[in-house]
């Protein structure tokens, strides 16, 4: 016997001692509150075996389970595009969190009597309730999965994929993905228990209705019988649900598929290779020499400037190394020369595209490593682009991990793929932000290497924002101390 099959073997015996248990739970309360209130199992099993329960029992339920579907899927259209927008705007949240708060506080049954008032106990209070019930849940959980998306993968969005339907499908949707899954899972079930409730109280059919009429008689056995079919049905559909958000819905995404293997991707990145070696180490003619110039950067938040009067020139004849103390300024001058933000006056002038390497990586969790170097290629990537990427991977010594998602690399390996979705962009300017930061420094040594030798072969304009400029001595490169050239507060008056 292999070790997968005891696994199941004992995972089916598991389950079966769970009912075997809960069967005998049963059986002791009934023994201890009495036959009357709570029927025993062998009675309960024996009116549910008759001719046509079952019958009538899946008729009610299915129209119970339809009205809670519908308030369900009216409460979807309504609670997804409402959270998401609450989610990017305060101005919204803040017009929406009273009803929120009033709709998430109040009962089922608060709405049941105005709404019977209103359209009748054959009308449809159940969908409305199921509705009113579900709206709150699904707007919470997106809007929370909205609000919790970082602010630099915007940035990353902004640099290097900034296409409103890449942004929805490699941002938004990975985010919202979760909370997309329990508004399906949990909302669905809650509208139906939801619509089951209005029924009992303001419906001529469906369960709640068929289960109250056995409640007001004290049918005792048909009233279990049905409550626990509804309660092994809604569980099998519960089940159902989580089954096939996982086969449809994966939270991860692989690039290639599952076809190919590692003989398909070796070949890709040789292929790749040919290409990304000749475009990386041919000098740029002095036309095309990429440089970046800022002139007079001023920038703040509130009235209170950052830096003012910041002017420097960065080429691509060496690197330039900017370093000062925490909080100067630094990553937020990188973000006004991005163009992420918009500086206050002054002017920045760069020969061609802008590329940042972040602090943090910034890198996909949901992709794999060459998904991650395509980002620049999406939403259409053709086989050049795939050749490409898998050659920029080899280049910073990722050979053999494109299929590999971030989650699955070293610290060291996750800074070298920030640098291969660097280098795929093309970027004749190139940011750096504490780019090698939380390495050891044997690691960093080893990457400032690599670094330096293919920013000198691509010819790029390199600017590199650090706090320990002494790892960078000996090297050569242009030393920018922020002291030397950015007037802020304290300077602004003089």
């Amino acid at each position: 016997m292999t070790h997968r099959s005891a696994g199941r073997i004992a995972a089916i015996a598991a389950y079966a001692g769970g009912f075997v248990g809960f069967l005998l739970i049963w059986w002791g309360g009934s023994y201890l509150i009495g036959p009357t209130v709570l029927p025993p199992p062998r009675p309960v099993l024996a009116y549910l075996a008759e001719p046509g329960v079952m019958a009538r029992f899946f008729a009610q339920l299915g129209r119970t389970v339809g009205r809670g579907l519908a308030g369900f899927a009216l409460a979807w259209i309504v609670a997804v595009p409402s959270g998401f927008l609450m989610g990017r705007r305060r101005t919204a949240e803040r017009l929406g969190f009273f009803p929120l708060l009033l709709l998430q506080s109040a009962p089922p049954i608060f709405w049941v009597t105005p709404l019977v008032l209103w359209f009748g106990t054959q009308g449809s209070v159940p969908q409305v309730v199921a509705f009113l019930v579900s709206l709150p849940l699904l707007t919470i959980h997106t809007l929370s999965a909205i609000r919790h998306i970082p602010d630099y993968e915007y940035d990353v969005f902004a640099i290097y994929a900034p296409r409103r339907l890449v942004v929805a499908r490699e941002l938004y949707l990975p985010h919202l993905l979760p909370a997309l899954k329990s508004n399906v899972h949990l909302g669905f079930l809650i509208s139906v228990k939801a619509a089951m409730l209005a029924e009992w109280f303001a419906a001529q059919d469906g369960f709640g209705q068929t289960i109250r009429v056995h409640y007001q008689f004290f049918a005792m056995r048909e009233f279990v019988g049905w409550a626990l079919m509804f309660l092994i049905v809604v569980g099998l559909i519960s089940l159902g649900i989580e089954f096939l958000m996982r086969r449809f819905l994966p939270s991860t995404w692989s690039t290639l598929g599952s076809g190919g293997g590692e003989a398909e991707r070796a070949d890709r990145a040789e292929q790749g290779n040919e290409a990304t070696a000749a475009s990386s180490s041919r000098p740029a003619s002095e036309s095309e020499r990429a440089h970046l110039r800022v002139r007079d950067l001023a920038f703040g938040f509130g009235p209170t400037p950052l830096f003012e009067g910041l002017s420097f020139d960065v080429s691509s004849d060496r690197p330039t190394v900017l370093y000062g103390p925490s909080g100067c300024g630094k990553t937020t001058l990188l973000r006004c020369v991005a163009g992420l933000i918009a500086p206050w006056r002054g002017s920045v002038d760069a020969s061609g595209r802008v590329g940042l390497v972040f602090q943090d990586d910034a890198l996909l969790a949901h992709r794999d490593a060459l998904g991650n170097v395509l980002l620049p290629a999406m939403p259409r990537f053709d086989d050049a682009d795939v050749d490409r990427a898998a050659g920029y991977l080899d280049l910073w010594g990722l050979s053999g991990s494109a299929d590999k998602l971030p989650s699955q690399l070293s610290g060291g390996m996750r800074k070298r793929l920030a640098m291969a979705r660097a280098w795929f962009l093309g970027p004749s300017v190139l940011l750096l932000d504490e780019p090698f930061v939380n390495l050891d420094r044997e690691a960093r040594a080893a990457l400032w290497d690599l670094l330096f030798v293919r920013v000198a072969e691509a010819r790029i304009a390199t600017l590199i924002v650090t706090h320990y400029p002494d790892e960078l001595a000996g090297r050569d490169v242009e030393r920018l101390p922020w002291a030397d050239f950015a007037r802020g507060p304290a300077e602004a008056g003089r």
